[in-house]
């Protein structure tokens, strides 16, 4: 169904039989590489909106500030996002210095390059595919890096919960948007969401466990970290006049929603930095705002009843080959 590629730019690339051009979402494949597709079925990531889920109105507090910002909504892709490198074993051993703590050591490709923009992001996946080094204000070059943050990621855990690069204390690759995934036509996960200082509200929320420091001095709005939202099933995504990539994330919305974990300068989705310069993401960040419009804030999200519990709108993910 699908093969991973090793040497390209971007890193992972998923190589799919349907054409970027397809109106239609490709259909579920058997099984998925956890690489491509990370965390278990039972993650928050991973399950779908339940039919039980219960949504504020747009003039609640959690939602009326969700929607509330000064800044043009935004996609990260070229600066401040994610790029994920597949490592081999032929790839060169690399030391990665934390000050204060024990140095870590690794497979990092030689043409590994950490994310444009002040966070400078490296997510290196070790050859056996399964874990993930992710790494925050990565500095330097093979052999030797410093980092400001390291965390070992298992891509067939939940992906919350235990530690993470990004504020909300998780896995910083959760609700990436993928190049495969918009080349195929459908994203099959829960999408990451970054809202700004003005709309968060300090006391993070489940799945959350963590917020950015000085929130409590920084934080002016009604939104927890942590906090989940989704477009109602009521929606017509049709009458939204979204482009083929809009309409893509707009079902992302629906059937996954979209979990705020960190704060940016703006209402902010991230996708792989391979989209870049392309066609599809300048659409893609024209239809933000009307998505964003839409989202609702899901009021009994929790352990107990992920994403709104009940039966499900989509099917569960697929397990994982290997």
């Amino acid at each position: 169904m699908f093969a991973l590629v090793v040497g390209s730019s971007a890193a992972l690339t998923l190589a799919c039989l349907v054409p970027a051009s397809a109106a239609a979402a490709a259909p579920a494949p058997a099984t998925r590489i956890a690489a491509l597709w990370p965390f278990s079925a039972s993650s928050p990531w991973n399950i779908g909106v339940g039919a039980a889920a219960r949504f504020e109105p747009s003039n609640a507090p959690r939602t009326a500030s969700l929607l509330r910002s000064s800044a043009s909504p935004w996609v990260n892709a070229g600066q401040y996002s994610h790029p994920i490198y597949q490592a081999t074993n032929a790839d060169p051993f690399a030391t990665v210095r934390r000050p204060g703590y024990p140095s870590v050591t690794y497979r990092i490709p030689s043409r590994a390059r950490p994310s444009a923009g002040g966070d400078a992001d490296l997510d290196v996946v070790e050859p056996n595919g399964r874990w993930l080094h992710e790494s925050w204000l990565m500095t330097g070059a093979n052999p030797a890096w410093t980092t400001g943050y390291h965390v070992l990621t298992d891509l067939r855990g939940s992906g919350v919960g235990s530690g993470g690069v990004r504020a909300y204390g998780g896995s910083a690759i959760g609700g990436l948007i993928r190049k495969w995934e918009l080349d195929s036509g459908s994203v099959r996960h829960a999408i990451a969401l970054a809202i700004t200082g003005a709309q968060l509200r300090a006391g993070p929320v489940w799945p959350a466990t963590s917020q950015d420091s000085g929130a409590a001095a920084s934080y002016a709005g009604k939104t927890p970290m942590g906090t989940y939202a989704a477009i109602p099933p009521t929606v017509n995504l049709a009458n939204l006049g979204l482009s083929r990539e809009g309409l893509v994330l707009a079902r992302a919305l629906r059937d996954y929603g979209a979990y705020v974990v960190d704060r940016a300068g703006a209402f902010t989705f991230y996708a792989d930095p391979s989209l870049e310069g392309t066609a599809g993401l300048a659409r893609l960040r024209t239809d933000v705002g009307k998505l964003r419009a839409q989202l609702r804030v899901v009021v009994n999200n929790g352990p107990a009843s992920v994403n709104g519990g009940g039966t499900r709108r989509v099917p569960p993910a697929p397990p994982f080959s290997g």
